[in-house]
């Protein structure tokens, strides 16, 4: 039996929340060494006093349950679809599980500073990937629960790994690794929902005049990237990853994918219908007046239509 536990609703921004070891009132925060990196495993990204936990929608309440022993309790994975048991090493004796200014009561380094094994069970992540919810809204079906004890350093143990959302990750983190390419998951954009009146969608200067003929997938013009859509109407997912340099195509299996070149005359390329910027209105000339290499991956899925949307800085300015 645990010693001690919490239960709450917790409003996650930004696909994430955390753990922390910022005492309330405390001028600064203790030192994160080495710095979080990303969740290889697709969950959960640990190190000295921090940890990220990476959630399926973007924004929006979810289910939290923290338990915590004195010793490994029984493994129980069936009814979940994501189970981890990985090391959280605290070197002040407190750190508490939150998003920004919204945390647990407790204090999982419950036995001061040290190791502790902490196991992490998800199940709900691919519910509703991506969505965004005001924090009055109902809890989404997305459900942690943390087991955490005093234990020594261990290599992480994956005794589950099943949800959509985690391979998802895994498959990216690990393609992108064997590159080389660094880049952060904060850097992605989405999904998105946009609503589809003519065909297509664009990342373009608003004020842009000369539109594209559409040719096939993508077609540009200068301040102009159209592309065009399988439905003439409706609702489309949209997702985008601007990057320094190009990230090379996305490893996931998509139907089509087409490379073009915009050149920005304005330092602007926003995602926009025919009926201008969408209310995301994310901007993805990330360094100004420049050529832009654009990538479109596109696919159908149960939901609709698919596209990921990836910018990067392409030749001489």
């Amino acid at each position: 039996m645990p010693h001690a536990s919490q239960s709450m609703t917790l409003f996650v921004e930004n696909g994430r929340f955390e753990i922390d070891p910022t005492e309330p009132e405390a001028d600064e925060s203790p030192d994160i060494q080495p710095p979080l990196g990303e969740p290889a495993n697709g969950l959960i990204a640990a190190t000295t006093n921090a940890a990220a936990i990476h959630t399926g929608i973007k924004k929006g309440n979810v289910h939290l349950d923290t338990c915590l022993f004195d010793t490994e309790p029984a493994l129980d994975p069936d009814t979940w679809d994501e189970v981890i048991d990985t090391t959280f090493t605290s070197t002040t004796g407190y750190a508490r599980i939150g998003s920004y200014e919204h945390a647990m009561n407790l204090n999982i380094a419950h036995q001061g500073p040290g190791t502790y094994r902490l196991r992490l069970h998800a199940k709900g992540r691919d519910s509703q990937p991506g969505a965004s919810r005001r924090r009055n809204s109902k809890p989404s079906a997305e459900h942690y629960l943390f087991h955490i004890w005093p234990a020594p350093a261990a290599p992480e143990t994956v005794h589950k790994a099943t949800d959509t959302i985690g391979r998802t990750l895994r498959t990216r983190l690990a393609t992108m690794t064997e590159r080389g390419a660094k880049w952060s998951l904060d850097d992605w954009v989405g999904p998105l929902t946009v609503n589809v009146t003519d065909g297509t969608f664009s990342l373009q200067d608003p004020d842009a005049q000369t539109r594209p003929q559409p040719t096939g997938l993508i077609s540009t013009e200068k301040d102009w990237a159209l592309i065009s859509t399988t439905a003439s109407t409706g609702t489309v997912t949209v997702t985008l990853h601007p990057a320094d340099r190009d990230p090379g195509p996305d490893p996931l299996s998509w139907d089509e994918i087409a490379e073009a070149v915009v050149r920005s005359t304005t330092g602007h390329l926003v995602l926009c219908t025919a009926n201008g910027p969408t209310k995301d209105h994310e901007d993805t000339a990330l360094h100004g007046s420049r050529q832009y290499g654009i990538r479109v991956h596109t696919r159908r899925t149960a939901d609709g239509e698919d596209y990921l949307v990836q910018t990067w800085m392409h030749g001489k300015k």
